[in-house]
């Protein structure tokens, strides 16, 4: 593979799948060139979708619209919200994908699927009358049913059954009152059933006595429940079926203006591709075109001529419809007679823990089923069960428990215990000298449990010190909250450099993004009191008054220009200059407020660097949006300015207006669609070694860390289901069978085909539960400690750590780790392991530490595996493994330019307009071989606008750019077009995309010089903006030059940079 790794296609399934729609547009449907849309531009195409049907050409709404406004109240029925907008994008987020996989209407809220042959006992109707009279029967009994039969809190236990039953709406939340009889009923069901040929007295246990019912009351209960299912069932079908309606009459207004002219999210490239199923739903259009079979297996057969290899990893989550996409080509590999190809995919699923993302670990099994029972032997197969990650420690714990089918048959379904059993092997360590430690250790139940978890987790991390030796330390946990909660009590109890590895709201989580957003907000609406307010109790009350800007009006007129003529990110840094100059800075925050505060750690060397307070409030960037209410003054002045000493608030500015140069990039200048858009925008805290990562342990898939603390194993029972609002039923070929808007438990217990249905899903949802504690207990390299609560022998829990009470044992008393004793339930391995890590005097380096010299070369695999394989001893002290900052070479580039220059493109967006030009440009390859008619229309059939072509042609036909740019200097020159990169410089991995680089080579073929010409768009009015934009650059170009002096071993002297700007406005 190394001497064929230029021939090496490597990358996702999303980016291959990109590729092919690319390759093939025209067979698929599309008129070109396609654009993946980002979270942002998805939403505004949603609201223009919604706007599109809701504003009919008329003055009222047109059939269309009222027939969706219906369709969408029965598919919500039950739930209220004020604000209609907010509701609508949650459940087209929930739906729309489903509605897309089964766009039939047969699969929706259909009973003949559902239950075929009428299998359910409750699909009859009852007549109101029957149902009215039933009420007054059982009414009639209760209130005179004597005492020495009836108690008094029996009886009110009858009378609130009466009456909140005669005000339930079916699909609405039970009462507790009838959810209450109800259940007795149904543990009596037999008994009660209308089925029995006579009549009989039945007992029900009512407020803990036993109550006998005559025949009467029996009849009139049977009546009711019969009544309560149907009208639920009755209202979930029509709920079904109304979110069909609503989904359809959303997809065809979506079809036709989105998806038609090529911008698709990466679930519509897949589905595109699938067969059959996924590609006419996409490619169907009103002349009722699709891809036929025929079609779909050429463009098959023209990629089977292309690779010769298939490696899949990770397979355990791959869907079926990724799957469905790669068969075709798969199988021709796979039946080579020659043998000169090959499929090879590695996975393991007992970590399969994305199936609620569509990941399917059932596929591993049943392709190596399929292919073999045609030719046994065909996929031969190999276990990993080596470990070369975890001490023997670590091993033995996860062998323990993970390994214990008695306790996992206890605590699992039947299927799911069968499942993990199949594909169990005990793992061995590859590293038997491997020092390290495991251990349960149980918290203090006294008081908040979490909190005595957290205290625990806070305790240990002390006593160890992994940032100070040198160590990666994880904490994992379930959820995003959780992450967020523990990070923030790391560092407020313990002063710890801890963060929450989930993605930051940068532009909502702190005071000062949030009063300048409602900056914008108050000059797009000048009647938002609150967002006017909200800026008269901040520091930029100041900057108003100072400008004059003394109404909301004002406000408007003055921000709307400055954005007119500058753009947002000009605009954002222009606010935030004349908050550090209109007063004095914040004092700094008080020790005791510094304790409390969490650290937003921009690289190593500012961890413990507390962030400064916004009016003397702490700024927080736990993720969660805590700057809403503003602080007001105290003193009824003007409030101080931002202090231009404050790290946080310096992060969180430089961060907004990253986000404003995105949005200017987006082409629009719609001040609301602005404040959204940051709303919305997230980042991810750098990674480094130098910080307590806090993060879920789906985050920590793949990763590995030195140390690893797991606070937060504790959960309702393994087999509890995610609970999606509706069921979905698919057959062994994962075709959907039918679609139905879940009820309630209660109901769905005594029903069997979905008491089926509920009991696959909750055999499932425990073996991807058991999956994510396997992938959590299987990161740890040295150290790994599980924190829970004692588990109470009389609990019936079946949850982990049941499990972990059953596989483990709980008659371990306390360890000691370093001088800290801890109560334990169970321990193995050195509890003072950590001790052979010397403490590192530059902790807050360690993540920039130099990878040790082994006097190997970088490629050579003994030398780049020497300091792992030696173990931590005095001797070999450890050294942390350099992880790489992952950049683009654009994110070097410096200074400012002005909005009104970008936004020069009338129809385009500016970024969009851009890549057409450069894919224009790309289209040459010489001067001498381009034919200028031919080269449009091949541009404008696959869809390039024809401004971006006149732009591209105008700059090719200059004068003074052909001789410079495209003319070929000699026959032997060589040119790239739109060529990637990846290189690695210091500490950062650049990925990047040369626009055009011409190679001059000798009469031997060596290389002997470079020119790269990189192509702008920007809009350029003078000299002056000139020679901005080209210190803007600058640095960008190094980077260029300095990557292809590494790609073609030329000194990066021998390296010309020339940037090329399109077009100089008038």
């Amino acid at each position: 593979m190394v001497e064929n790794i230029h021939r090496l296609s490597l990358g996702t399934l999303d980016s291959f799948f990109g590729k092919i729609v690319r390759t093939f547009p025209l067979e698929l449907g599309l008129g070109g060139d396609f654009e993946i849309l980002q979270d942002h531009s998805s939403h505004l195409e949603r609201r223009r979708v919604l706007r599109k049907m809701f504003s009919p050409a008329g003055a009222t709404p047109d059939d269309a619209a009222r027939e969706f406004i219906e369709a969408f109240k029965r598919a919500t029925f039950g739930t209220e919200e004020k604000r209609l907008a907010p509701r609508l994008d949650r459940f087209l987020d929930e739906h729309q994908e489903l509605y897309l996989d089964a766009p039939a209407p047969a699969a929706w809220g259909n009973p003949a699927r559902i239950w075929p042959g009428a299998s359910s006992p409750w699909l009859a109707p009852v007549a109101d009358n029957d149902r009215d009279a039933a009420l007054q029967t059982l009414r009639a009994w209760a209130g005179n049913a004597p005492e020495s039969l009836m108690n008094e809190k029996q009886r009110q236990r009858w009378h609130d059954f009466a009456a909140t039953l005669e005000d339930w709406s079916p699909g609405a939340e039970l009462p507790k009152p009838v959810a209450y009889v109800l259940e007795k009923v149904l543990d009596q069901w037999d008994a009660l059933s209308p089925a029995r040929d006579q009549p009989v007295d039945v007992q029900l246990v009512i407020e803990r006595k036993k109550q006998t019912l005559p025949p009467a009351a029996c009849a009139a209960l049977a009546t009711l429940t019969r009544s309560i299912f149907h009208g639920e069932f009755t209202r979930r079908i029509q709920m079904t079926q109304g979110i069909h309606t609503v989904l359809r009459g959303y997809e065809a207004v979506y079809g036709d203006l989105v998806r038609r002219s090529g911008r698709m999210t990466f679930a519509d490239v897949q589905r595109l591709l699938m067969p059959e199923a996924g590609a006419p739903v996409l490619c169907s259009t009103s002349s009722g075109f699709s891809l036929s079979p025929d079609a779909r297996l050429l463009i098959d057969w023209r990629l089977d001529t292309r690779f010769d290899h298939w490696l899949l990893d990770e397979f355990q989550d791959t869907s079926h419809g990724q799957w469905s996409i790669l068969r075709n080509l798969i199988d021709e590999a796979i039946q080579d007679s020659g043998q000169a190809r090959s499929f090879f995919y590695v996975g393991d699923v007992k970590q399969a823990i994305f199936s609620w993302r569509g990941g399917d670990p059932r596929l591993f099994r049943e392709i190596f089923d399929h292919y073999n029972a045609a030719a046994p032997g065909l996929i031969a197969e190999g276990r990993l069960d080596k470990s070369w990650r975890s001490a023997p420690a670590i091993i033995d714990m996860v062998n323990a428990v993970f390994g214990h089918a008695i306790a996992l048959a206890t605590h699992l379904p039947a299927p799911a215990a069968q499942r993990w059993s199949d594909e169990w092997r005990d793992h061995v360590c590859a590293r038997p000298a491997l020092d390290g430690h495991a251990a349960w250790l149980l918290a203090d139940t006294d008081g908040d449990a979490e909190e005595a978890r957290f205290a625990l987790t806070l305790r240990l991390l002390q006593k160890i010190r992994p940032l100070d030796r040198g160590l990666s330390v994880a904490v994992l946990v379930q959820t995003n909250d959780t992450a967020t909660a523990l990070a923030d009590y790391l560092r407020a109890q313990g002063n710890l450099p801890a963060i929450a590895a989930s993605d930051l709201h940068v532009c909502a989580d702190n005071p000062l993004s949030a009063a300048l957003l409602a900056l914008f907000q108050a000059a797009a609406h000048p009647g938002d009191t609150l967002a006017w307010e909200h800026l008269r109790m901040t520091p930029l009350r100041a900057v108003l008054e100072s400008l004059r800007w003394t109404a909301p009006e004002h406000l408007s007129a003055g921000l709307l220009r400055e954005v007119h003529t500058d753009g947002f990110e000009r605009t954002v840094e222009t606010w935030l200059r004349r908050l550090e100059t209109s007063g004095a800075g914040v004092p700094p925050a008080s020790d005791g407020a510094r304790a409390s505060l969490p650290v937003s750690v921009a690289s190593p060397r500012d961890a413990g660097v507390p962030p400064a307070t916004w009016h003397g409030h702490p700024a927080h960037d736990s993720g969660v949006a805590r700057a809403s209410s503003p602080c007001a003054s105290t003193t009824g002045a003007a409030p101080s300015s931002l202090s231009p000493l404050d790290p946080f608030n310096r992060e969180r500015a430089d961060q907004l207006a990253e986000a404003a140069r995105l949005f200017d990039e987006t082409g629009s200048r719609d001040f609301s669609e602005f404040v959204r858009f940051c709303q919305r925008h997230t980042v991810r805290e750098i990674e480094s070694d130098a910080v307590i990562r806090i993060m879920t342990i789906h985050k920590s898939k793949g990763l590995g860390f030195d140390l690893v603390v797991l606070p937060d194993l504790a959960s309702n029972s393994l087999s509890t289901r995610r609970r999606d609002s509706l069921a979905v039923k698919k057959d062994d070929e994962r075709n959907t069978e039918w679609i139905l808007s879940f009820p309630p438990k209660l109901f769905a217990d005594h029903d069997p085909a979905l008491a089926a249905w509920m009991a696959e899903e909750e055999s499932d949802a425990a073996y991807e539960k058991l999956c994510l504690f396997y992938v959590a207990m299987t990161r740890a390299k040295l150290g790994m400690y599980l924190i829970t609560e004692p588990v109470k022998t009389s609990s019936r829990s079946r949850n982990f750590p049941r499990i972990l009470a059953e596989s483990l044992g709980t008659a371990g008393d306390e360890v000691t780790i370093g001088d800290l004793t801890l109560p334990a339930a169970w321990s193995t391995g050195n509890p003072a392991w950590f001790r052979d890590c010397p403490d590192n005097a530059c902790a807050g380096a360690a993540a920039f530490l130099p990878l040790p010299d082994t006097g190997n070369s970088p490629s050579d695999p003994a030398g780049r595996s020497a300091s792992r394989r030696s173990g931590r001893n005095a001797a070999a002290p450890f050294q942390p493994v350099r992880r790489l900052i992952p950049r683009t070479p654009s994110d070097a580039k410096t200074g400012t330019l002005p909005g009104a220059l970008v936004f020069g493109n009338t129809g385009n967006h500016a970024a969009a307009f851009g890549t057409a030009v450069h894919n224009a440009l790309a289209a040459v390859e010489w001067l001498d071989t381009w034919e200028a008619d031919a080269w449009t229309s091949a541009l404008l059939a696959a869809g390039i606008p024809e401004p971006a072509i006149a732009e591209a042609r105008a700059c090719i036909e200059n004068a003074a750019t052909c001789s410079s740019v495209f003319a070929r200097p000699d026959a032997r020159a060589e040119v790239w077009r739109e060529r990637t990169f990846e290189v690695a410089f210091g500490d950062t991995w650049y990925t990047g995309t040369f626009d055009r680089v011409v190679i001059r080579r000798d009469a031997s073929g060596r290389a002997f010089s470079a020119t790269i010409h990189d192509f702008k768009t920007d809009r350029l009015r003078d000299d002056a903006d000139h020679a901005r934009a080209a210190a803007r650059y600058a640095s960008q170009l190094d980077i260029y030059r300095r990557a292809a002096a590494l790609l073609t071993g030329l000194p990066v002297e021998k390296i010309e940079t020339r940037l090329l700007f399109t077009k100089r406005l008038p």
